[in-house]
């Protein structure tokens, strides 16, 4: 069995490759291709040194086609990997996650707390905004103002691939990641990371301060008052002082838009990952910040079972065995036995500091390998 693995490298500058995509022998357990893929534009006005626009997003495979995403682009491919079309949308950007749909593709878009759906030539056909539900707004006690209307969605007026155009603090308050589409039309939404007014405050603050070009400055400080207090540090921030947490949800949305919370989770300072569904009594949420896995009940919400396997940075998953997970870690996969709830071994894909697993896909048998630069297929177009 071979997996694709996309990644994102950290701390880059804009000159440098950002991210792969991996070809992994399960069975073998090593990296049989490492390929260069497509670099957004608007890259050198990101100033998010965690990732933000850098590296290789979602994956969404079926029988005919392979969509392969960056920050703000799809790619959709044959199975000889002949560029079939490239979707891509103003209001499209932020794009964490994919999931086909019939003759459609749903896209996670963190920038716009939305989930867009398309249709293979490009066209937005369908779109979801969670600031606008009040059901939300109440189970949630999330208040964010209404930024955007119909027409500037499906207009594009606000143009969230260009990074310069808006401020980001005011447009992502649940940095929506992830998306699941069930058979009969449902879906499976992943709310990353809700933020209220405390954790937006301290955002804009470090927004000011890197503008001001202050930030090195305060962060060597706040490095120095670590070391003096001699205060451990945390697995995904350097910060003596910690911002104000959020929380994650998971919803379940019909495909009349009628949305149902599942379950939420408080005290998040990191983004929650990748929903997997399974069956009708059983899908995977990776809570990221602990390294667990969760197993839920996707009809009722309830938690079924918690296991934690890592104290890395718990993102992306994929089903290779009615009994067998596996997650990415950093830049390890994990994989991991659902009945026993134990880890079974562990696969290092990559020796690149910073470098991190985004999304994992099975490559069915008859697709070829995937060509070692991705540039070479847009240049052939």
């Amino acid at each position: 069995m071979r997996l694709l693995v996309s990644t994102t490298i950290r701390k880059v500058t804009a000159k440098e490759r950002s991210g792969y995509l991996y070809t992994v022998d399960l069975e073998h357990q090593e990296v049989i291709r490492r390929s260069c893929t497509i670099e957004p534009p608007y890259r050198s006005a990101d100033a998010n040194p965690r990732g933000g626009m850098r590296g290789s997003k979602g994956i969404a495979i079926r029988s005919d086609i392979v969509a392969i995403t960056n920050t703000s682009s799809i790619f959709l491919y044959d199975r000889d990997w002949n560029l079939l079309h490239t979707i891509t949308h103003p209001s499209c950007a932020g794009i964490h996650d994919i999931g086909f749909q019939k003759n459609s593709i749903w896209v996670a878009t963190s920038r716009s707390d939305t989930i867009n759906q398309f249709d293979f030539d490009g066209n937005l056909l369908n779109y979801i905004y969670f600031r606008e539900s009040s059901y939300l707004r109440k189970k949630l006690k999330w208040y964010p103002p209404i930024r955007l209307t119909s027409e500037q969605i499906y207009q594009g007026e606000i143009d969230f691939r260009d990074p310069r155009t808006y401020e980001i603090e005011t447009y992502d308050n649940a940095h929506v990641n992830s998306i699941s589409c069930l058979d009969k039309g449902d879906l499976l939404v992943s709310l990353g990371l809700i933020q209220k007014n405390n954790f937006l405050i301290l955002l804009r603050i470090k927004t000011w301060l890197k503008r001001k070009e202050l930030w090195d400055s305060f962060y060597s400080l706040n490095r120095m008052i670590r070391r003096v207090f001699r205060r451990p540090k945390n697995m995904h921030s350097d910060l003596i002082f910690q911002p104000a947490k959020g929380s994650s949800a998971v919803l379940r949305i019909s495909k009349d838009k009628e949305m149902r919370l599942l379950f939420s989770m408080d005290e998040k300072m990191v983004p929650s990952h990748s929903i997997l569904h399974l069956s009708d009594k059983q899908s995977i949420y990776l809570d990221t910040s602990n390294g667990i896995v969760i197993e839920f009940n996707p009809v009722t919400g309830e938690i079924l079972t918690s296991t934690k396997v890592t104290d890395g940075f718990l993102r992306g998953s994929v089903l290779v065995s009615e009994s067998t997970l596996v997650m990415g870690s950093n830049s390890e996969l994990i994989i991991f036995n659902l009945n026993e709830h134990s880890v079974q071994g562990r696969i290092q894909i990559s020796d690149i500091p910073h470098e991190s697993i985004f999304d994992i896909e099975v490559l069915p048998s008859s697709y070829d390998l995937p060509p070692r630069d991705f540039n070479e297929k847009m240049s052939n177009n």
